[in-house]
């Protein structure tokens, strides 16, 4: 909803509010955008205390009716979440982490197969789990849950959508981590070669990374190809923009620029 600008429609919402309140639970829909302007109108005034309360109460209300799975907690569970984070209750952010990533893989389909790691409904909790592993330490069940999100995003679709590149990007850093660059290298050279048949922009989500990588990795590559003849696939004014845009490493830029001069005026 949109944030309360002025005192009349302050007390308006603390009125309204305060109506439905009277009437139903706090986990009820018709009360849910009421509940949401009340706790932004709580932080809009300084009232952080008062929004973390209400907050904790609404969580509650829906906690008692519905598992974590469900869509219309999701949001609370969230606020909850960096509720806790924000009055420094760690283990109690990662528990409900934990449990709400468990519940949504869990509990969706009870019937059929897991929701996969690479669904839309989870991938924030899933992010939020990796992140939290490597805040515990947990860097092996932190690369464990990477590899398989990323397994799952390749399952449903190809090297070159833009969902997927964040993970491969983690799955190189991981490799490279741990020294097995020739797994890391030959996911490089995957994706150039996905990029290059499907001819999607280098600049695209994922794309930029990617390039910067097999520019690191050439002067190492035991491949027979050089700088020139693979900088060559990349068309002229796509490397102009690449040049000119922020995301490139200096070493980067200029393998970029010495390959634009060595081909003079050619398109």
């Amino acid at each position: 909803m949109d944030q309360i600008k002025s005192a009349e429609e302050w007390q308006l919402a603390q009125e309204t509010f305060n109506a439905y309140r009277e009437r139903m639970s706090l986990s009820d829909p018709s009360i849910d955008p009421w509940v949401e302007r009340m706790v932004t109108g709580y932080e809009a005034h300084g009232q952080h205390e008062e929004a973390w309360q209400l907050t904790q109460q609404t969580f509650n209300a829906y906690r008692e009716r519905m598992s974590l799975s469900d869509p219309l907690i999701g949001p609370w569970a969230e606020r909850m979440v960096t509720g806790y984070e924000a009055h420094g209750q760690r283990e109690e952010a990662w528990q409900l982490t934990q449990q709400t990533l468990n519940a949504y893989r869990q509990e969706m389909y009870l019937s059929g197969p897991l929701i996969p790691l690479s669904d839309p409904l989870i991938g924030p909790w899933v992010e939020r789990m990796i992140m939290d592993y490597e805040a515990h330490g947990q860097h092996e069940e932190a690369w464990q849950l990477t590899q398989q999100t990323f397994n799952a995003y390749r399952e449903r679709m190809s090297l070159s959508d833009p969902l997927i590149g964040p993970w491969a990007e983690r799955m190189i850093l991981g490799y490279e981590t741990r020294g097995q660059r020739a797994q890391a290298w030959r996911l490089i050279e995957l994706f150039y070669d996905e990029y290059v048949e499907q001819q999607v922009p280098f600049k695209m989500l994922g794309g930029m990374e990617v390039l910067s990588r097999l520019l690191y990795a050439l002067p190492t590559s035991r491949r027979p190809t050089g700088d020139a003849a693979l900088l060559s696939m990349i068309p002229r004014q796509e490397r102009l923009d690449l040049v000119a845009s922020d995301k490139l490493s200096i070493s980067c830029r200029s393998l970029l620029s010495r390959s634009l001069d060595d081909q003079g005026g050619v398109p």
